[in-house]
């Protein structure tokens, strides 16, 4: 037999044919073929390999499903709500106010009270209100970052964005589609 043809025994070392479940004509033992080289192993691993990556695929997909842009716009059901509004059905009954509007999309103009330093985001207040703790949390995306540069404080912006959170001591967060 050739050396490629040729394995060692994993009992006395010697000498013994590769092929599959072999007993070593030395001492007897039963060699089996590592479990790495058996041809059911490696179309598992490939089946594996290729269903995560077939995933992660089909979960970027359905990212881009959901998110709206001009194609799909329409689709989406946006409400447009007074942000004085907002503030008020919070304080009235948070549990409401989340069940109302989270997960929605939402259209609102506001006051810009401050912009993130980082450019995660900016936060409004209800026009001609009073500084409040709670603010509606308006995250951005990169595309708005140039437009936001631009903002001053005390400003009026109009927003469309998706409710992401709604909580009683912070108020809204949206993730923002569309600065006005």
């Amino acid at each position: 037999m050739s050396k490629g043809k040729m394995r060692e025994c994993k009992s006395c070392g010697k000498e013994i044919s590769a092929k599959g479940k072999v007993t070593c004509p030395e001492c007897g033992a039963v060699n089996k073929k590592a479990i790495y080289k058996r041809a059911w192993f490696i179309i598992l691993a490939v089946l594996i390999i290729m269903g995560v990556l077939g995933s992660g695929v089909e979960d970027e997909a359905q990212l881009a499903d959901a998110t709206p842009n001009s194609q799909n716009e329409e689709e989406i059901e946006v409400t447009e709500v007074n942000i004085g509004e907002l503030y008020d059905e919070l304080e009235d009954n948070a549990l409401k106010a989340s069940n109302t509007y989270k997960g929605k999309y939402i259209q609102t103009t506001g006051k810009l009270s401050s912009i993130d330093s980082s450019g995660g985001y900016f936060t409004l207040e209800p026009l001609g209100g009073d500084y409040m703790f709670q603010s509606l949390q308006c995250h951005i995306k990169e595309k708005h970052l140039e437009q936001v540069m631009e903002f001053n404080s005390g400003q009026e912006v109009t927003i469309k964005g998706k409710v992401t959170m709604v909580g009683e001591f912070l108020g809204y967060s949206v993730d923002v589609e569309v600065i006005e």
